[in-house]
């Protein structure tokens, strides 16, 4: 999965630049989060996949609540 670092006003901002392929990716997003220190996360729709849309599936909740384990 390809992110990158977007400098703002405010602070650092990490986007997601490419597709997301399932749930697990979540994790990947949150870890380039806390290893770009910032704790903002922008993606584009059309990276999401149709399954997040489809409330049936909870991928959008199973996405959402995706956080790193710690040790």
């Amino acid at each position: 999965m390809n992110v990158r670092v977007v400098e703002g006003p405010d602070g650092r901002i990490l986007e997601c630049a490419s597709a997301i392929e399932g749930v697990d990716d979540a994790i990947g997003l949150v870890t380039a989060c806390i290893e770009h220190g910032t704790n903002r996360l922008l993606i584009d729709a059309r990276w999401l996949p149709d399954a997040f849309f489809d409330l049936r599936t909870r991928s959008a909740g199973e996405f959402l609540q995706k956080r790193p384990s710690h040790g």
